[in-house]
């Protein structure tokens, strides 16, 4: 940065100069902003290294000198070579390994599912995937190229499970189904339902599940099953076009909200059970019609982890849950400190790859905040965002549960790409101690979470303006 007087006569040695930093951005090392220089031969001062907040697009650094103030507006763009950051549940975050991965390879996003399988696009735009066991974390295997799939992980659709062949991954892409058997590492394309593309997918025990344009769900079975199953077959017993659906990974619990707004279901999906049934209990409290249903945010797909609940908004915008072992859940607003208005909500619940339903939570996030419901025990929303100590001036963007495997406890990402672990609790009790796992600048809009672990895309540690 260079000093003038006109404009063009440089500023003489020694003069100081103040450079000042828009909100969110700090100069790297001991340097603070507004920082004061001296200016060299030529009216010159070389600033430190400048560190900018991910989400980030621009910055306006202003400089003063003397009686002259000037500023300039500077473009930044998405670092590449971004590291992927993955984290055993629940209170440690590393490097993932890059085994497999050509030499020099960029990742640019990442998407998890809630059976261990995650995804990743390189700056090539060749998609890789690894798979970690669920119940113990980290994989083995290296990571390998995904047949027949590009471009950017976060426009598919993937959901993910175990079934008697394999770990199966269930892609929507582009209008295209496939079914990829990360046990073989084939990716096969598979014809859509006879009433056209699907725009919705789920899996449970192996089964495919789609919904087409026209609201109505279909199923089948991967190719390794052989006839009869590898044709689509229409799900039947509730009206269409559907309003909401979901299926644990599990129990294969699918919940339906049918075209008249009642809640229908079968208990434990199969080749044997396929056809729906109404699952109002005679002791509901609800209201209908029913509005949605509760899904995991990490798949966006109709799949979520558990075993037990489907989670649902009535027309009162109040929550309740369908859970064929208690009957209770029907007569039990679950609604807590946000009953009343969760018509408009998005309700995400969590993506446990081990079929835990003692800490199957509940999430809201809304104007910055996070709220938690128990279902498994009855317990409505309550507000566990952290406390200002923790947080400082950042707001929640996203959250996680971490199921069993986590011992039931909660990960929450701030606006500041910071990743912070809750203690373990259970039940409808707010955490009450909440630990940094997150590597210093993570990507806030870049955390995924799949059974096990959660991932995050880290940028090099300072970005030069």
């Amino acid at each position: 940065m260079t000093g003038t007087t006109d404009g063009t006569t440089p500023v003489p040695a020694g003069t100081p100069i103040t450079v000042t930093l828009p909100a969110g951005f700090t100069f790297v090392g001991a340097s603070t902003s507004p920082l004061t220089l001296l200016a060299g031969a030529g009216g010159a001062v070389t600033l430190p290294a400048i560190k900018a907040p991910i989400s980030a697009t621009s910055a306006t650094i202003a400089a003063v000198s003397g009686a002259v103030t000037v500023s300039s507006v500077v473009t930044l763009t998405q670092a590449l070579g971004s590291t992927l950051w993955g984290g055993p549940q629940p209170n440690s975050i590393t490097a993932i390994t890059t085994a497999g991965l050509p030499a020099g390879a960029q990742i640019v996003n990442v998407y998890g599912t809630s059976s261990g399988v995650v995804f990743v696009t390189l700056a090539d735009g060749t998609v890789y995937k690894e798979w970690e066991n669920p119940s113990s974390g980290h994989g083995t295997d290296p990571w390998t190229a995904v047949p027949q799939l590009s471009g950017d992980v976060r426009d598919k659709i993937i959901t993910s499970d175990g079934s008697a062949v394999g770990i199966i991954s269930f892609v929507l892409d582009g209008g295209q189904l496939y079914v990829l058997n990360s046990s073989t590492n084939t990716n096969v394309a598979i014809g859509n339902p006879p009433a056209g593309p699907a725009v919705r997918i789920g899996t449970s025990n192996g089964y495919l599940l789609s919904e087409t344009a026209d609201g109505r769900l279909w199923w089948r079975l991967p190719n390794e099953y052989g006839a009869p199953y590898t044709t689509w077959t229409e799900i039947t017993g509730a009206p269409t076009p559907v309003v909401d659906w979901s299926i644990t990974q599990a129990f294969g619990r699918l919940a339906v909200i049918g075209g008249d707004g009642k809640l229908y279901g079968v208990d434990s999906f199969s080749a044997s059970a396929t056809a729906l049934t109404p699952k109002r209990t005679a002791n509901a409290t609800w209201t209908e019609p029913a509005v949605s249903l509760a899904k995991s945010h990490t798949t966006n797909s109709a799949a979520q982890g558990g075993t037990h609940y489907a989670e649902f908004i009535d027309a009162n915008g109040n929550m309740y849950a369908w859970a064929p072992t208690l009957p209770a859940a029907q007569a039990t607003n679950l609604g807590g400190v946000l009953a009343g208005t969760l018509q408009d909500a998005t309700v995400i619940t969590n993506p446990d790859g081990q079929g835990d339903n003692l800490g199957l939570y509940q999430y809201v996030l809304r104007d910055g905040r996070a709220y938690r419901a128990a279902a498994g025990s009855l317990g409505g929303f309550i507000d566990i965002t952290p406390p200002v100590s923790v947080l400082g001036t950042a707001t929640v963007v996203d959250v996680h549960s971490l199921g069993a495997g986590g011992g039931h406890g909660t990960n929450v990402i701030d606006s500041q790409g910071r990743i912070w672990a809750s203690n373990n609790t259970t039940g409808n009790t707010a955490p009450t101690t909440w630990t940094l796992i997150g590597p210093a600048g993570s990507n806030a809009t870049g955390i995924v979470q799949d059974g096990t672990l959660s991932y995050t895309l880290a940028p090099p540690a300072s970005c030069p303006i």
